[in-house]
């Protein structure tokens, strides 16, 4: 009989988590409410920042900080062409069109030259997306937006625990977003963060995400408002995987680390340029594969499950686009997701790490 197979990745949870929510049901008021206000001023707290409101999930965070910051239907927005497709999607929610724009092989972020050549009299934001923790090239892209006028919004769904410059990925733009999804280092089920030193655009989600109000005790819907709430089984559930986020951050970063030493020297395969010394912390541990279609399969034999990258927005049917972008189509061929994550021992590291190497010397 085979091994058992080895999951990519997988939410942990514990008593711990069970009893916190429990005590939310117990206590009868499951609502967004105390609990939800203390997991979001924790956070913003860790963060550094004024603002931390809580949504459904990652995608309404982005749709919300668009909205907030003026985004509206006809309006262009420019994201990478390598992200996952909740950052498109969140801008066509807005009734806005994404305007691609390629990356940089080094970090895989969105290439700041490309987005100069970009900006059109349409363009109303530019979202940065931090892949892997890797952040952003802020001061080119605020010059940018500093330019033209435009907002800077952080699509740090997968960076929670990264920094740079001591100041933590989500907080350089106008607004940021976490996501809390289960692929995330904590998770609430579902679940995202508005990150934003702004009052306006603090303002501005509160009224989106309730119904076009500023306090719950209204019943005067000044403007139009959504239901976008999050609920206090949900912050339960966060804030404990939230206080033990430091332990989390350690395991990924020493995994990150054990891949990239024992495979680095391996042909076939190639990490990219990860500081995991000063404030990158690899959510996921991504490597470049000369075939990882091939790669992937193989791992499957082995009872191991690893990820292709994201395809490129550019393929996706929705957002169809006949231009060349080289660097983001290059990664989405060949960048793989390593299994890694809290739940995964040094063991389960050392059986993915013999099986890659038995597929790249075969």
């Amino acid at each position: 009989m085979g091994e058992n197979m080895l999951s990519w990745w997988e939410p942990e949870f514990g008593d711990e988590e069970a009893e916190a929510v429990a005590s939310v049901i117990r206590a009868g008021y499951v609502n967004e409410g105390p609990r939800t206000e203390e997991f979001t001023e924790a956070m913003a707290q860790y963060l550094g920042t004024k603002h931390v409101l809580a949504t459904c999930n990652g995608t309404i965070a982005l749709y919300l900080a668009l909205k907030a910051c003026g985004v509206e239907p006809g309006d262009e927005v420019i994201i990478p062409d390598l992200t996952f497709i909740a950052t498109a999607s969140a801008v066509k929610l807005c009734g806005a069109l994404p305007v691609l724009a390629d990356i940089k092989l080094s970090d895989l972020t969105i290439d700041s030259d490309e987005v100069s050549r970009t900006v059109s009299p349409q363009t109303k934001a530019i979202v940065a997306v931090p892949i892997n923790g890797r952040c952003t090239d802020m001061i080119a892209l605020q010059a940018i937006a500093d330019q033209h006028g435009l907002a800077v919004i952080e699509d740090a769904a997968q960076a929670l625990g990264s920094f740079s410059q001591g100041r933590a990925l989500g907080t350089f733009g106008d607004v940021g977003c976490i996501s809390l999804a289960p692929t995330k280092i904590i998770t609430s089920g579902q679940g995202g963060l508005v990150v934003t030193d702004r009052d306006d655009i603090r303002d501005n989600v509160v009224r989106l995400k309730d119904h076009g109000r500023l306090h719950r005790s209204w019943n005067y819907h000044p403007e139009i408002g959504f239901n976008f709430k999050f609920s206090d089984i949900q912050a339960a559930l966060a804030w404990v995987q939230f206080k033990r986020l430091p332990d989390r951050l350690k395991v990924v970063t020493e995994q990150y680390r054990l891949y990239s030493d024992s495979l680095r020297d391996t042909a076939g395969v190639t990490f990219l340029h990860t500081d995991v010394d000063h404030g990158v912390v690899p959510l996921w541990v991504d490597a470049l594969i000369d075939d990882a279609e091939g790669l992937v399969a193989f791992l499957k034999t082995k009872s191991i499950d690893s990820r292709p990258f994201w395809p490129t927005i550019h393929t996706q049917y929705p957002y169809r686009d006949q231009r060349a972008f080289p660097n983001a189509s290059y990664v989405a061929q060949h960048g793989v997701w390593f299994p890694s994550g809290a739940g995964k021992g040094e063991a389960d590291i050392h059986r993915v790490i013999s099986a890659v190497r038995e597929f790249l010397d075969d």
